[in-house]
């Protein structure tokens, strides 16, 4: 079997939509400081931290990752796994410091209507602390994604069957 199971197929797509709306909605709120699109960022980066985990529960317990139907050079595999790494890291970074940012900074943080602000004291220094790791993270994000795609695009040109893995 050379294909992810449909539950790993569907939460790649469902995280690649709500990262995408993220970037989206972030870069939006940080130009225009308008509540409204900030509410949207937060209750979206609930949800993807939701789907994240679940993801990557889903991958240590249930997922029979496919075999490769070609020889992939051990340089290139070990790329593609680190990149794969930073892609989750650079995600669960960006939605806990940005939680954590808002909580510490006594700013609510919805999750659809309900209140998910973390009951902490408010501490400023560390509200801007993380708010640096928040917003230095998605460059990172960026980079990871731009990689990935490149990634995709190669083995799409190559023709190689590793990108009908994940469709």
């Amino acid at each position: 079997m050379y294909k992810y199971d449909l539950t790993s197929r569907l939460l790649h797509w469902i995280s690649v939509i709500l990262i995408f709306t993220m970037i989206c909605l972030g870069f939006t709120a940080a130009f225009t400081n308008n509540y409204s699109v900030i509410w949207f960022h937060k209750s979206t980066g609930i949800t993807l931290l939701i789907v994240m985990t679940f993801r990557l529960i889903w991958r240590f317990t249930k997922m029979h990752k496919p075999d490769y139907e070609i020889k992939i050079a051990l340089p290139k595999l070990i790329f593609a796994k680190f990149i794969h790494f930073m892609l989750y890291a650079s995600v669960f970074t960006m939605i806990l410091s940005g939680w954590l940012c808002s909580s510490f900074g006594h700013h609510p943080v919805p999750f659809w209507g309900l209140d998910v602000t973390l009951p902490v004291p408010l501490i400023k220094p560390v509200a801007s602390f993380l708010w640096n790791i928040h917003t230095t993270t998605i460059y990172v994000l960026i980079t990871c994604i731009i990689l990935h795609i490149a990634g995709t695009t190669y083995h799409f040109i190559n023709k190689d069957k590793i990108l009908e893995r994940m469709l």
